[in-house]
């Protein structure tokens, strides 16, 4: 059974299970059409979410954009040399959270 029309549901069940930003989109992120949140502000985020915890994955600045695609996130070019994630938000209770 094929899952989005190109791969098969399993395919794309397992790449989602091991997409390493997956829990921190569960945790601290709202996807929303429409929304956006600043591409640097989402990176700054990310290690402190993972409060220095070894088990948590690593991943690369670079590789972010192509592992938030699987949510419907795209990376988007502002204005002035901004670069923005469309249709996801910091959830900023979360955000509260850890700075706190």
């Amino acid at each position: 059974m094929l899952g989005d029309g190109r791969r098969p549901a399993a395919t794309r069940d397992y790449r989602e299970s091991m997409n390493p930003l997956r829990d921190f989109v569960d945790d601290a992120c709202i996807l929303r059409p429409g929304a956006r949140v600043l591409a640097s502000d989402l990176w700054s985020r990310f290690p402190s979410w993972g409060g220095g915890d070894p088990e948590r994955p690593f991943v690369k600045k670079g590789d972010v954009a192509g592992h938030l695609e699987m949510y419907g996130v795209k990376s988007v070019k502002g204005t002035h040399g901004n670069r923005y994630y469309g249709n996801i938000l910091l959830d900023e209770e979360v955000i509260v959270q850890l700075v706190a």
